[in-house]
């Protein structure tokens, strides 16, 4: 797999594992609509994650194997027709878990994962849970993780940091 481009956790030392309450909740951004997904999506799910994680093909129908299972939701945002933007949401009892967010990198910053991280947090406190988890590469000082960056300025906390125990010599 040397050459390869990976998944962040392949990459990254740690991880930010993060949390938001669900009584407080931000309100939706106006101008993004986020809706839900279905099996129907599936290919432009794959797509999306393939260009935002910069992974092989092959992993395409991983990103979107969840879809239709009990207990996932999948969100994502199109311009047009197409989609852009993509997130999954798994619920048990009061806790929701959210992950595979991405958004195409030619429509990156424009306030997509703002209105997805929204979304979630509305549907999984009307779901009734208590709080939703997410995490992402906790980035460092000389190179920022802008995705954890906006999962804070949402609300998130940020409980700690893991260590990734994976191979980092493909940096």
């Amino acid at each position: 797999v040397l050459g390869l481009q990976c998944p962040f956790w392949l990459l990254e030392d740690r991880v930010a594992k993060c949390w938001h309450s669900l009584v407080d909740i931000p309100e939706a951004r106006k101008g993004i609509e986020v809706r839900e997904l279905f099996v129907e999506d599936r290919a432009q799910i794959g797509a999306v994650n393939i260009a935002a994680w910069e992974v092989p093909r092959f992993f395409r129908s991983w990103f979107g194997a969840t879809l239709g299972r009990d207990g996932f939701r999948h969100y994502g945002s199109f311009e047009g027709d197409t989609l852009v933007s993509t997130v999954a949401m798994y619920v048990t009892g009061d806790i929701a878990w959210s992950g595979f967010g991405a958004t195409h990198p030619k429509h990156q910053g424009r306030g997509y994962q703002t209105a997805r991280l929204v979304r979630l947090l509305q549907d999984a406190a009307a779901m009734g849970c208590r709080l939703l988890h997410n995490e992402t590469a906790a980035g460092t000082p000389e190179s920022p993780n802008y995705s954890l960056h906006n999962i804070v300025k949402v609300g998130f906390t940020r409980i700690y940091d893991k260590e990734v125990f994976a191979p980092t010599v493909m940096k």
